[in-house]
């Protein structure tokens, strides 16, 4: 399901192209987000965030009632983290989505989209070594928006969002290197997970002539489980935002 959406997204991003001379404003733009929350292991050690600043790029075009979204964390940061894991030392993580919108009236909108996740942890395991987890997680999402409140030069928006299913893969290799210049790795093991992801938006929109500010804050709880049912781990997180785009 998760490929055909990426098609039929990928096949309409073809037909807005071909569109571009007659259609709506094209919008790019750029977002400042702090990221603030906790993730929670397995073993129930508890990883904080006190706000990271996370850059995120935005575009979005339009035809009629149909729009086309698109955001994007990029892999542009390691975060060294406050974590009750005795051994957990980095965090870096990249993120995209892509969703397809219609919108029925003037004032709502539902849309399809295609979420992703790259993430990537190392730990301290002994003296000399060093573990490294990484994970790719893919899902299909459902959306909903409904403006609350527009002026001529403002608009107040909510919007909701469920992936039901995500699907990972888990991967754990360990190196260590020892004093006396000697190292040795582990083959990489790999274990499946899947869980599910809701996310809320509330934001409000200034637009000034080809400018748009745009700010407000998003809630977003991702739950991953492992194949018998354990928790795999938990992401609570809160992140206001601020950020700028423009219309061509």
């Amino acid at each position: 399901m998760s490929r055909l959406v990426s098609a039929l997204i990928c096949a309409t991003l073809f037909l807005f192209a071909s569109h571009m001379a007659t259609a709506s404003p094209t919008h790019v733009g750029s977002t400042l987000v702090l990221v603030f929350g906790t993730h929670t292991e397995h073993d129930r050690s508890v990883t904080r965030s006190p706000g990271f600043p996370v850059p995120m790029l935005t575009a979005s075009h339009s035809i009629g009632r149909f729009e086309l979204t698109g955001e994007a964390i990029p892999p542009v940061a390691t975060f060294r983290v406050d974590s009750t894991h005795p051994g957990l030392r980095t965090v870096s993580i990249s993120y995209m989505n892509f969703a397809l919108r219609y919108h029925p009236t003037t004032s709502t909108w539902i849309g399809i989209a295609q979420t992703l996740y790259n993430q990537q942890s190392t730990y301290a395991v002994s003296t000399y070594g060093t573990e490294t987890d990484r994970s790719r997680l893919a899902g299909l999402q459902y959306q909903i928006g409904h403006m609350l409140r527009t002026t001529p030069h403002s608009s107040l928006e909510i919007s909701l969002a469920v992936n039901p299913h995500i699907s990972a893969n888990l991967g754990q290799q360990t190196a260590y290197q020892f004093p006396n210049g000697s190292s040795f790795q582990t083959r990489w093991l790999v274990t499946p997970e899947a869980g599910t992801q809701v996310e809320a938006i509330l934001s409000n929109t200034i637009r000034l002539h080809h400018m748009h500010l745009l700010y407000g804050i998003r809630y977003l709880n991702l739950t991953m489980r492992f194949p018998n049912g354990i928790l795999a781990d938990q992401n609570l997180i809160a992140m206001p935002f601020i950020g700028i785009s423009t219309s061509s």
